[in-house]
């Protein structure tokens, strides 16, 4: 996959001919995966270049100034890669595009990125204030001569698959729902930083993980999770929120006992794939009722 940015699009000319696709795709959930299959398809059948246009940063962050999205932008591009798209085409999104007109936008893009076929979704919005529909798209590639295909929303137990949709079930704590709607075990990445111990203490050492916040992390709770360290794969349980039993200064956290696993990685970056909440955070009696639970919790995962 080639990569281009672009930071104005009135500047940038591809020479190869285009089939193209516009978006977010924050998560590149399976939504987005049928869309870019039906691109390729497309591509292929007219003899064009498939490509992806992807606005950075996220398109709402002009709007509201701060966005937690399910990937971060080096995720989505690695997601990307491994889709099978000739093309990325990195679009800045400034107030300049941002106050593009639908049909304003559509000529600029049509002439700068060489596009001779639009993939879209039904429920595709665009140009200023999303002011622009599926049916100015196919108007306008009738009267300019540019195949046209829209794409059916893609279902999931009769819900559409969308970004908004899976960040409300992570964030109500029904990740293995999110999870079905990516395609893929919700993960964030983080780097390990000394805690207070108390893990340790009680028989049970955790990790604690510096996240970045640009990424929603799940409702608090227990959760059971795999923990990729360089490449092995582990299990464990994770634990978010605010530990209401050692501590209560409200300060949230994201802590990992990883299972069969001993060693000292302070400074390391890992990943965490998020698999099932188990249960929400409590406030226990005492640290033995605390160590208790947590040995029901690692029961649970084993079993």
């Amino acid at each position: 996959m080639q990569i281009f940015y672009i930071r104005d699009i009135e500047k940038f000319e591809f020479q190869h001919e285009t089939a193209c696709i516009i978006g977010n795709f924050d998560g590149i959930h399976k939504g987005h995966v049928n869309l870019i299959s039906n691109l390729i398809k497309n591509a292929k059948k007219y003899n064009l270049k498939s490509s992806c246009v992807v606005f950075y940063p996220h398109t709402k962050i002009l709007i509201f100034d701060k966005v937690q999205n399910l990937t971060t932008f080096k995720e989505q591009i690695e997601i990307l890669k491994n889709l099978g798209i000739e093309n990325l085409f990195i679009l800045k999104f400034d107030k300049k595009i941002q106050n593009l007109q639908p049909i304003e936008f559509l000529e600029k893009s049509t002439k700068s990125l060489n596009i001779k076929c639009f993939t879209v979704s039904q429920d595709f919005k665009f140009g200023k204030n999303a002011s622009g529909s599926v049916d100015i798209i196919n108007n306008f590639c009738i009267k300019n001569d540019i195949y046209f295909d829209k794409i059916k929303e893609f279902l999931y137990n009769n819900e559409v698959c969308s970004a908004s949709k899976i960040r409300y079930y992570i964030l109500n704590g029904k990740i293995n729902i999110a999870n079905e709607m990516l395609g893929f075990l919700y993960f964030i990445h983080g780097k390990v930083v000394k805690g207070l111990q108390n893990g340790r203490k009680i028989g049970f050492p955790t990790v604690n993980i510096l996240y970045k916040k640009i990424k929603i992390i799940p409702q608090n709770g227990v959760y059971q999770v795999k923990v990729s360290i360089d490449r092995f794969i582990y299990n464990g349980i994770c634990n978010i929120g605010v530990r209401p039993t050692i501590l209560s200064n409200g300060i949230k956290v994201v802590e990992v006992h990883i299972l069969n696993f001993n060693e000292i990685i302070y400074g390391e970056f890992i990943k965490i794939e998020f698999i099932k909440k188990i249960r929400n955070e409590i406030k226990f009696a005492s640290l033995e009722d605390l160590k208790n639970q947590i040995e029901i919790d690692i029961n649970y995962i084993k079993n």
